[in-house]
């Protein structure tokens, strides 16, 4: 799978669920920027357990099932392990970026299943077994997950014209379900799960019959 698969998959996600995706990440933007302003501990008590919030939303929705309540699961599931876990990526990643901007750039990426491992019931795992987890999935395939980021660039160059209305209306929320389904590509081969593959198989004449001339 590639960057369109990927994308192809958000966009079946998305279909008549824009609304809830667009509200979700608007408010988590606003919760999460408002408690970053106020203190460090803000962003670690407030923050970090939203970040656990939208990534369930964001799994679920790929499922077909989001829920808008699931950004608040974070408060009241695993709290403390939630936000203790993303403070010790976060510095782990400021540490390397500190060192050389590329080797921090290899961490986020080593470590961006971080989340979704914290979410998945098959996996459940917190703080340093997290991170070394996340490490496992993803060797071999951070340039896979950087293509993907890549193939946004051009919206999110665009979304600064806007002020950011466009990264909020169609940006952000599809590229948060495009990672998604990353993370569930890399779950089908770690678990031998083929429930992917079917999806994918019926997608993907879609997506060579009709390229979108607007995917950057």
């Amino acid at each position: 799978m590639i960057s369109k698969d990927f994308k192809a998959l958000a966009r079946r996600s998305l279909k008549d669920k824009w609304g809830m995706a667009i509200g979700a990440i608007l408010l988590y933007s606003l919760i999460v920027g408002a408690a970053s302003l106020m203190s460090f501990l803000g962003l670690v008590f407030v923050g970090y357990p939203l970040y656990f919030g939208y990534a369930r939303f964001n799994m679920a929705l790929a499922q077909g099932y989001g829920e808008f309540d699931d950004l608040f699961s974070g408060f009241r599931e695993d709290y403390m392990d939630n936000a203790i876990t993303f403070l010790i990526m976060e510095l782990f990643i400021i540490l390397w970026t500190f060192l050389l901007i590329i080797p921090g750039i290899i961490k986020s990426l080593s470590y961006a299943m971080v989340p979704y491992l914290l979410v998945d019931k098959d996996y459940r795992l917190f703080q340093m077994d997290a991170l070394r987890e996340s490490e496992r999935m993803m060797y071999g395939n951070k340039m896979r997950l950087f293509k993907l980021y890549l193939s946004f660039l051009g919206w999110h160059l665009l979304g600064l014209l806007t002020l950011g209305i466009l990264n909020i209306l169609y940006v952000s929320p599809l590229q948060n379900q495009a990672v998604a389904h990353f993370f569930y590509d890399l779950k089908s081969k770690d678990k031998n799960d083929d429930k992917l593959t079917h999806i994918v198989e019926e997608i993907i004449p879609v997506i060579k019959g009709n390229e979108d001339a607007w995917d950057f």
